[in-house]
């Protein structure tokens, strides 16, 4: 499945935070790999909810650099691997 976990944003604003960010062989990745990616670093192995107010949400997206977050975020997924990171993530369930 490639869109398995949370919100993620569209391949087309992943490539450009990457391209932003100067990761120019992440922005050359399939959209599946993007998909992948982005949803994987979204993921939690248990249900998560994050309450904020308005105000705190406001303050966090003015001090939020997301080019560099999320290039950084999709490098250190893609030099793991989907493999290993299938692996990891089969690990964590609860069976």
């Amino acid at each position: 499945a490639t869109h398995r976990f949370g919100h993620m944003y569209a391949p087309a604003t992943l490539r450009r935070y990457c391209a932003e960010a100067g990761a120019d062989d992440l922005a050359a990745l399939p959209d599946d790999d993007l998909r992948y990616y982005g949803s994987y670093m979204r993921r939690s192995p248990h249900a998560t909810i994050n309450v904020l107010w308005s105000r705190q949400l406001a303050a966090a997206e003015r001090r939020r650099e997301s080019a560099g977050f999320y290039a950084r975020n999709l490098r250190r997924l893609v030099d793991k691997g989907r493999e290993r990171l299938e692996a990891e993530a089969a690990g964590e369930r609860v069976t």
